[in-house]
């Protein structure tokens, strides 16, 4: 908490026009609550899903709560789909990430599995995209 409340008094000082934007309080705003609430979520998460992906879950969970009430005030509007999306894309994610990085590596060691690994980081970030419109396609609570 005391290195996020630095991070945000260093940002202040060097760039004081972005603590209007919206990028700025969403951002900082999520860090906090990811820094308060996903032991919560932690230990709600662990008891349905395995460790690896329980976390990301969780931390999701905590960032979207505390920005809620930010994009309401913001944009007058949150979509309500944006917690249960949050669950399912976040494993997809990890595993995006995780799978995206030992390609990298992968394909510097053994060039040829390039073409192959590229097509299921394709077929990944295919389901990924189908997901997150599905979700974005739900209506949005507006005030």
């Amino acid at each position: 908490l005391n290195i996020l409340a630095v991070s945000f008094l260093i940002h202040l000082f060097a760039f004081p026009k972005d603590v209007q934007s919206a990028a700025f309080i969403l951002s900082y705003t999520a860090l906090l609550g990811i820094l308060l609430a996903s032991n919560f979520f932690m230990r709600i998460t662990v008891r349905f899903l395995p460790q690896c992906l329980a976390l990301p879950v969780a931390t999701s969970l905590a960032a979207q709560l505390f920005t809620v009430p930010i994009s309401l005030v913001l944009f007058g509007a949150v979509s309500p789909a944006a917690l249960i999306a949050c669950i399912a894309v976040s494993p997809l994610i990890t595993v995006f990430m995780a799978s995206g990085s030992a390609a990298v590596l992968l394909c510097m060691v053994f060039p040829v599995l390039c073409v192959p690994l590229g097509t299921l980081m394709n077929v990944q970030y295919i389901l990924i995209d189908i997901l997150v419109r599905l979700f974005a396609a739900v209506p949005q609570f507006v005030l």
